[in-house]
């Protein structure tokens, strides 16, 4: 869900299911339930942004929130509702200072409707 303001800036939130692809027996192999709260900036014809995660909020032994920035490239010119590729990266605020193994990325489509 996102609200648009006149001056290009948009608030959004999201929720959703990350499932694991980890096999490692020495890693988290469950998949995660999520919650995103994002701040957006479109300039041209896309946008970026940032935000906070609450990242895997049914578990309370691997609850951690983390920072969340991304970017949304047109891919099209659907004037009622534009298709974007996003690009987004999180660094998890547990274990912050060990960001070599602490983060995850990962592109994907945003339809806004």
């Amino acid at each position: 869900m996102a609200k648009t303001f006149d001056n290009y800036w948009e608030v959004a939130g999201a929720g959703g299911v990350a499932i694991s692809l980890v096999h490692a027996k020495d890693k988290v192999n469950k998949s995660e339930v999520f919650i995103d709260g994002e701040v957006n900036k479109y300039v041209g014809a896309g946008f970026v942004g940032t935000g906070i995660s609450l990242w895997d909020i049914t578990r309370s032994d691997t609850f951690t929130p983390a920072w969340m920035i991304h970017f949304g490239v047109p891919l099209g010119t659907h004037p009622k509702h534009p298709v974007y590729f996003l690009g987004e990266g999180r660094l998890f605020f547990d274990n912050i200072d060990d960001v070599s193994n602490n983060y995850q990325f990962w592109g994907g489509v945003r339809v806004r409707f």
